[in-house]
């Protein structure tokens, strides 16, 4: 069996696409995964199955989220192994200890192409800083009273990949949960 960290976008923010995570993970159950636990209201589901083709996973979990909620929920996962990666990588570790520093990791449907890499690349400054590694944007942000650029709408837009942003803490937890 593979371990999956499965990425809702969009679920239980704002008061919108508001799912309780029992439903959810009921829902994940029905699918025939085992060991289904969620992590906080988010849509932060793991898993266990013996499907190893992750993309065939995500269109699965979209297509029934799709017939039984009424709309669509942007899926993507990662193995627990990938995630583990992940956090190993840490390619802010040295500034992220400062005081008032945050970090998130956007989980990217696809791999982005060159082009669209380096565009957002350059935008890192010394408030905002981007890393990109395979399928995942590593953003850190100093503290600031500036408008920041960040969002997840805003990578969407830059990269042309559906995304999905985890604070690191977060990402740490999923690894250990």
């Amino acid at each position: 069996m593979i371990k999956y960290a499965a990425f809702l976008r969009g679920i239980n923010v704002g008061g919108h696409r508001i799912i309780k995570m029992d439903k959810l993970r009921e829902m994940f159950s029905t699918l025939g995964f085992s060991q289904v636990k969620s992590y906080i209201q988010s849509g932060n589901i793991i898993f266990e199955t013996a499907e190893s083709d992750g993309h065939a996973l995500e269109r699965r979990i979209e297509a029934y989220l799709q017939a039984t909620l009424g709309y669509e929920v942007a899926t993507v996962i990662r193995t627990v192994a990938e995630m583990a990666d992940i956090v190993r990588y840490d390619p802010f570790q040295a500034e992220r200890s400062a005081e008032g520093v945050k970090m998130y990791v956007s989980f990217l449907a696809d791999e982005p192409n060159h082009e669209r890499k380096n565009a957002l690349m350059s935008l890192s400054n010394d408030i905002e800083l981007f890393q990109i590694k395979h399928r995942e944007l590593f953003y850190l942000c100093r503290p600031t009273t500036k408008k920041v650029l960040f969002s997840n709408n805003f990578i969407e837009k830059e990269l042309c990949l559906v995304a999905t942003t985890r604070n690191w803490a977060t990402v740490n937890k999923i690894v250990s949960y």
